[in-house]
C-alpha cells in the first residue's frame, strides 16, 4: 500500500487523545489515525439513492409511451437544429 503524506489540523484535545492512545497502544500516532480512519463507516448517499430510484421508476413508465420513437434520429435532429449539418464532421 502506498502512502502520502499529509498536514491536517485537528482540535488539541483530539490531537492529545490520540496521542495518549498510540502511547498505550505502543503504535505510532500515524498508525493510530490510520486505524481510525479504517473504523469509521462512509456516509450513505441516501439522497443519491432515492433519486435512482426515481429516475428508474419514472423510466419505466415512460418506456411504453416511447417504443415507436426512434431516438437516435430524434437526437441528430435536435443536435442538426442546434449546430447545423455538418456539425460531426
Amino acid at each position: 500500500m502506498n502512502y502520502v503524506t499529509t498536514n491536517i489540523r485537528i482540535p488539541e484535545d483530539d490531537y492529545l487523545r490520540l496521542k495518549q492512545e498510540a502511547a498505550v497502544l505502543r503504535k505510532s500516532l500515524s498508525h493510530v489515525v490510520r486505524m481510525r480512519l479504517k473504523n469509521t463507516a462512509p456516509k450513505k448517499l441516501d439522497g443519491a439513492e432515492k433519486l435512482l430510484a426515481e429516475t428508474d421508476a419514472f423510466a419505466k413508465r415512460v418506456r411504453k409511451k416511447l417504443v415507436t420513437i426512434d431516438s437516435v434520429s430524434t437526437i441528430r435532429r435536435l443536435r442538426d437544429t442546434r449546430y447545423g449539418k455538418n456539425y460531426h464532421s
